[in-house]
Parts: structure tokens; sequence; C-alpha cells
């Protein structure tokens, strides 16, 4: 009985491997030609990109339409850090059952939050996430409980770079969230209302909290330096960048977003490489900022405030 079906599953078999060597063969064939039959192992097929091809549009080109890992894990290892740092005396917040949600509302996510909820009125995606909440909850144990590592982040030569890690992230996050609040209602105003709402919030939530906790927050001007220079601060350079983006689209393109032609999001897509760009230039500019800072006057530039002993 088993000999009766030993020949079909051979055929079965050799015709599911020559399928694969099919399919695999053709991912290197260019669009309009063939596989040549007596190709030989001498072939000569495209070369791989490099790590940093792959960095381009596997993580910042492929976050248009995902939440690549890379992007997620620095992003939270960030917000977590500011939610201890933000506690007087950088003791552990205070209890459990608030800290996840504040954590990840306040202190992680919350200019990309509270702009879905005002300008696309939708339930913030980050809630629907499932890598985001197992993301979170490690970085928040590991910053919480493990001290050495904590104080290891916080080192000059260590911060700056995790500042870098988590501008990538919340700049490529903040252009999305533009192009979709634009593409809701697409005027001038609402791009630009966008691009305040969302380098106010951060503070303004901030404060709040920790007004909440009964502890006095700091002066706004203080966590945010009253000037129009992007080079002094990350908040500022960062609206430059949003305002920046919005007008490119808007008049050095031909996608007529406010003329009835392509959406905001539509004529992202068709720019993608111009999306790049920006974000690159904003974490080049903070990396150029934050060791000027560091060795021209002492300070550590805590990605998007400034922090001090209070």
């Amino acid at each position: 009985m088993a000999r009766r079906w030993l020949l079909p599953g051979a055929l079965a078999s050799c015709l599911a491997l020559s399928c694969l060597q099919w399919q695999w063969q053709s991912a290197w064939v260019l669009p309009g030609s063939a596989p040549s039959g007596d190709a030989g192992p001498d072939v000569d097929e495209p070369p791989k990109p490099g790590p940093l091809g792959r960095l381009h549009s596997e993580v910042i080109l492929a976050s248009r339409t995902g939440y690549p890992l890379p992007l997620m894990f620095g992003f939270n290892l960030y917000g977590n850090i500011m939610l201890r740092k933000e506690t007087p005396g950088e003791r552990r917040y205070p209890h459990w059952i608030f800290a996840w949600p504040v954590g990840l509302l306040v202190y992680t996510y919350p200019a990309s939050a509270f702009s879905e909820m005002v300008f696309q009125m939708v339930s913030p995606r980050i809630f629907g996430n499932n890598q985001a909440i197992m993301v979170f909850s490690f970085w928040f144990l590991v910053i919480q409980y493990c001290d050495p590592f904590y104080r290891f982040c916080l080192r000059k030569g260590v911060f700056p770079l995790i500042t870098t890690w988590w501008l990538a992230d919340a700049t490529r996050v903040s252009l999305l969230t533009l192009e979709r609040s634009v593409t809701c209602l697409p005027t001038l105003s609402r791009g630009l209302w966008q691009a305040f709402f969302w380098c106010s919030i951060v503070p303004v939530a901030r404060c709040i909290e920790l007004s909440s906790r009964g502890h006095s927050p700091p002066k706004l001007d203080a966590m945010v330096p009253n000037t129009l220079n992007p080079w002094r601060h990350p908040l500022i350079s960062m609206f430059f960048i949003m305002v920046g983006y919005l007008l490119y689209m808007a008049y050095f393109t031909d996608c007529g977003i406010f003329e009835g032609g392509l959406t905001m999001t539509e004529c992202g897509t068709n720019n993608q490489e111009t999306y790049a760009k920006f974000v690159y230039f904003a974490c080049a500019l903070h990396l150029a900022r934050s060791w000027h800072l560091l060795l021209a006057e002492g300070k550590v530039v805590y990605g998007d405030v400034f922090l001090g002993k209070r």
C-alpha cells in the first residue's frame, strides 16, 4: 500500500522543488526579460545592498507602510528613560498600574497619539500594535529595575546616540502624521496647526502629568528655550522640518495637494526619497547639535526637552 503512493509522492516532491527553484531564480530576473536556459554559475547577479542600503530600504522607506522593529526598539528605550528621568530624584515610577499607560501616552507616544485623536479622529494606532506593548514592557522593566543599565544610557557619550535613534523614528512619524492630517482636510492651515500641535503637546502633557503626581513642573521655557534658532533645540528644528516638508510637497512637486490633485499621502509615496532625506537631515542635525553643545557648553540634550536638576 505504501508503494502505491511512492511514485506520486516523489513526483509531487520534485515538482515542488522545481517550482521553488524557479521562483528563486526569477527573483533576480529584470522585468521584461527571461532566464536563459543555459545560464551557468558565472552569470552576473545584481549586487546585494550593504548595511546602509538595507537600512534605507528595509527600515526608513519601509516605515511608510509599517513600523520596523529597529525604530520601535530605540523609540521605546528613549521613552522609558524619560519616564524615569522626569521623576524627581530619578526614582522608579510610584505605581505600576499608572506607569504603563502614562509611560506610553505621555512619555513615549504623546505627539502621535494625541495628533491622531485630534487631527485624524481615530484611536491611536499604537494601541493596536502587538509588538509595541511587548517592546514597551521590556524596556519599562529594564529601565525601572536595572540601575546599572539606566546609568549607562545616561552617559554623555551614549545618550546622544540614543536620542538620534529616537529622532529617526520621531521625524518619520511626524512627517507621516502630517501627511495623514492634510489628507483628511487638504489645507495649508491644517498642516501648520499639525506642526504646532506636534511640537507643543509633548512638554505640555509632561507638565500636566508631573502636576497630577504632586510635583512642581518645570517652566515651559526651561524645557524648550524661547528661540527661533533650529540649531538650539530638537523640537524647534522638528517644527521647521515639518513646515519645510509641507511646503515642498505643496509647491515644489506636481502633486497639487491643495488643488484637488493627489492627496499628501499619495504625494509622499511618490516622493519617498525626499521623505527619507528629511529624516536623514534631522538625524544629522541632531548629532551635530548634541556633540557641539556637549563639547562647547557641557549640556546634554535629552531628545525633545532640556532636563536639569529641579
